[in-house]
């Protein structure tokens, strides 16, 4: 659908805080809006009077939590749009958070779709459940291949457990997205800003480098994505400087490209799930549970 076709337009049907910020991503993340028009607005008391933004009481709550999940990706961009605005030392932390936090929110948000599938009947258990010893030995074995060595390591070094799972919230994104060439660029990218995040979350602050330009200015360099686990200590940065500055980025310019390329990433993702959600609202059973 084409945006000038929508009904509800955040800039001036959504809350303050859409209205505030929705021109900052309109063009980099046109279908969030349009998932929002869609079927977020129907779900509200809009419909019979415009100034009623708050989601109605009668519908499931399966469908309240889509929308709250929806909004938790908003909040975290307008989130990362103040901290580009007005950085500071922190900046690099609380944005990864961030970034991860929209990844966790990505693949809540395909369980619940898939979950909906599941609930108006256009998906059955069949479907999902794995069925036979060789389709458990395949995952398996993908499991050996992909992430165990990485699992066994963090066991030895730091005592986390080794998990083999069967069936995750992240095995949904991959039923929903049908794109196999975008599948695998869109999950290659997210583990990516998911491991940079953990060295920020799970681990002690790595060191930041401060290194002054031609008019003395400050500028602040981060550790790049693909090298962050060969800087553990501070001293790392000290005895690899500026031998190894291929490994740094300028704080900004890094913030910058992912900011772009998550938004990139998910305006595709979210036109696989309007997509899902276009035949899950015609069903008679979502029609019940939304009370349409």
């Amino acid at each position: 659908m084409k945006k000038e076709e929508l009904r509800w337009r955040l800039i001036k049907d959504g809350d303050a805080v859409e209205k505030s910020y929705w021109p900052f991503l309109k063009d980099s993340f046109p279908n969030y809006e349009v998932f929002w028009s869609l079927f977020i607005v129907p779900l509200t008391g809009r419909i019979d009077d415009p100034q009623h933004i708050q989601l109605r009481n009668s519908m499931d709550p399966m469908l309240e939590y889509v929308s709250m999940t929806h909004y938790t990706v908003f909040r975290s961009l307008c989130f990362i749009l103040d901290e580009k605005k007005q950085p500071n030392n922190e900046s690099l932390r609380n944005v990864y958070f961030h970034f991860g936090l929209i990844i966790e929110m990505v693949n809540v948000l395909a369980w619940e779709l898939y979950s909906l599938k599941c609930h108006v009947g256009l998906v059955t258990q069949k479907n999902t459940v794995i069925s036979s010893k060789e389709e458990i030995f395949k995952k398996f074995q993908q499991f050996m291949e992909n992430d165990y060595d990485k699992q066994i390591r963090d066991f030895i070094k730091k005592g986390r457990s080794v998990i083999f799972y069967l069936h995750s919230q992240k095995d949904c994104f991959d039923l929903l997205i049908e794109d196999a060439i975008f599948l695998k660029e869109s999950k290659s990218f997210f583990k990516q800003i998911s491991n940079y995040r953990n060295a920020f979350v799970h681990t002690p602050l790595p060191g930041s480098l401060f290194v002054l330009d031609q008019f003395g200015k400050q500028i602040k360099f981060a550790i790049k994505k693909d090298a962050i686990r060969n800087y553990k200590l501070w001293t790392d940065i000290s005895h690899c400087f500026p031998d190894k500055i291929d490994d740094f980025i300028v704080e900004e310019q890094l913030i910058e490209m992912d900011f772009y390329k998550i938004q990139e990433l998910l305006n595709k993702i979210w036109k696989h799930f309007i997509d899902g959600m276009h035949s899950v609202v015609k069903t008679k059973k979502y029609q019940e549970i939304a009370k349409l």
